[in-house]
C-alpha cells in the first residue's frame, strides 16, 4: 500500500513539474532545456501582457457601464496576478533550486526508507486532491468561457470569452473574430497553467516540509539513551535547522503572492457575485462560468490557508516532542545549548512579508471581505 502511495506521489510531483515546464517556470541546468524554458516563459508573459492591455481597453471603452467595468476589473486582476507569479518565479529562481536540492531531495531520500513512509506520506491524499480539484476547476473556467462564443455563433450571435476590446475593428463571425477567439483561449490556457502550477508548487513544498516535520517528531519521540544517542540528537537538531531555513525560503518565494491572493480573491469573488446578481439575462454557460470562477477562487484561498495552517500545527507538535526528548541527560553542553536555542523558537508559521500569517482564519477574512465589498458595490450602484 505504501509503495502504491509512493508511486502516486511521483505522479503528483510529475504533474506539477509538467505544468511548470509548459509555462517555462521550471528551472533546469541543461543549456538546451534552458533555451526552451526561456522561449516558453517569454511567450507566456507576452500573451498575458497583451491580454491585460485588451481588458484595460475594454474597461475604458465601457467606463460608463458599471457592470462592464466590474467584470473587466475582475479579469484584469486575475491576469495581473498571473503576471506577478511569472515575475516572482523568474526573480526567485535560485530559491526554487534551493528547495529542490534541499527540502525535496531530503524528502525523496527519506522516502526510500520504508519505515519512514507513514510519516512522510500522512497528508498525501489531501494535498493530491487539492491539486486535482484546483486543476479541474480552473480548466472548467476556460472550458465554459470557450463554449459561450461557439454556442452564440451557432445562433448567429457574437460573444467573447473574456471582456476584451482589441484596438482594431472586426466583424462578428469573421476571420478576425475567430483569431481573437484563439488568442483568448491561448491566453486563458497560459493563465490556468501558470496559476495551477505555481499554487500547486507551494502545496508540493508544503507537503515535503510537513512530511519532514512529522518524521522529525517521530525521531524525537523515539530517542533512547545509548552510545548513538548524542549523534541521533544532533542529527535531529541539524535537520530542524534545515527545515526552518527551507520554510524561510518558501516565505520569500510565496509570501508576497499570498498577500496578493488575499486581496485579489476578495475583489474577484465580490465582482463575480455582483455580475451574477445584477445581470438577469445571462446565458447558461456564462452563469456556469461565473459560479465556477467563484468556487475556484474560494478553493485557491482555502488551499493557501490550509497549507500554512498545516505547517504551523505540525511544527507545534514537533516542538513538544523536542521538549519531551531526553536531551538534558546527554552530558554535552554544546548540544544542550543547541536544543535550548531550537526550543526557544516559535512554531514555524508561514508569514507573508510580516503582514499576515497564512492560517485558516485568513480564509474566513477573505470571505468576509468579499461580502463587505459586494454590499458596498450594491450601495454605490
Amino acid at each position: 500500500m505504501e509503495a502504491e502511495v509512493e508511486s502516486y506521489y511521483r505522479e503528483y510531483k510529475d504533474g506539477i513539474v509538467s505544468l511548470l515546464t509548459l509555462s517555462g517556470l521550471w528551472p533546469e541546468d541543461s543549456r538546451q532545456i534552458k533555451y526552451v524554458r526561456v522561449a516558453l516563459f517569454s511567450v507566456t508573459l507576452i500573451f498575458e501582457l497583451v491580454f491585460a492591455g485588451a481588458v484595460c481597453n475594454f474597461a475604458m471603452v465601457n467606463s460608463h457601464k458599471m457592470s462592464a467595468v466590474v467584470a473587466s476589473v475582475a479579469v484584469l486582476i486575475s491576469f495581473i496576478f498571473v503576471i506577478a507569479k511569472l515575475l516572482v518565479m523568474l526573480i526567485y529562481k535560485e530559491d526554487v533550486l534551493y528547495l529542490n536540492r534541499n527540502l525535496a531531495s531530503y524528502f525523496e531520500s527519506d522516502l526510500e526508507i520504508t519505515e519512514y513512509r507513514p510519516y512522510l506520506l500522512a497528508y498525501y491524499r489531501v494535498f493530491y486532491r487539492f491539486f486535482k480539484a484546483h486543476y479541474y476547476y480552473f480548466n472548467a473556467i476556460l472550458l465554459f468561457g470557450m463554449t459561450a462564443p461557439i454556442v452564440a455563433a451557432f445562433y448567429g450571435k457574437s460573444a467573447r470569452v473574456y471582456p476584451i476590446h482589441p484596438p482594431f475593428h472586426y466583424e462578428p463571425g469573421g476571420t478576425r473574430h475567430w483569431m481573437i477567439f484563439v488568442f483568448e483561449v491561448i491566453s486563458g490556457a497560459y493563465s490556468v497553467t501558470t496559476t495551477v502550477s505555481y499554487d500547486s508548487l507551494f502545496g508540493l513544498y508544503a507537503f515535503n516540509l510537513v512530511g519532514e516535520i512529522r518524521l522529525l517528531t517521530h525521531r524525537f519521540r523515539n530517542l533512547t539513551p545509548g552510545k548513538s544517542y548524542r549523534n541521533q540528537l544532533k542529527e535531529c537538531v541539524d535537520k530542524h535547522v534545515i527545515l526552518m531555513n527551507a520554510k524561510n525560503v518558501m516565505q520569500r518565494l510565496f509570501g508576497a503572492m499570498s498577500v496578493m491572493l488575499a486581496i485579489t480573491c476578495a475583489v474577484i469573488i465580490c465582482a463575480q457575485i455582483f455580475t451574477l446578481t445584477t445581470n438577469k439575462q445571462l446565458p447558461v454557460f456564462k452563469v456556469a462560468f461565473l459560479i465556477d470562477y467563484i468556487i475556484a477562487k474560494l478553493l485557491q484561498a482555502y488551499m493557501y490557508a490550509w497549507f500554512g495552517n498545516c505547517i504551523t500545527v505540525e511544527s507545534e507538535i514537533c516542538l513538544d516532542a523536542i521538549y519531551n526528548a531526553e536531551w538534558a541527560g546527554s552530558g554535552e553542553l554544546r548540544l544542550m545549548k543547541d536544543i535550548l536555542i531550537v526550543q526557544s523558537q516559535n512554531p514555524m508559521q508561514f508569514e507573508t512579508m510580516g503582514i499576515m500569517k497564512v492560517r485558516l482564519d485568513m480564509f474566513l477574512k477573505i470571505v468576509n471581505t468579499s461580502i463587505s465589498y459586494f454590499f458596498l458595490l450594491k450601495t454605490v450602484e
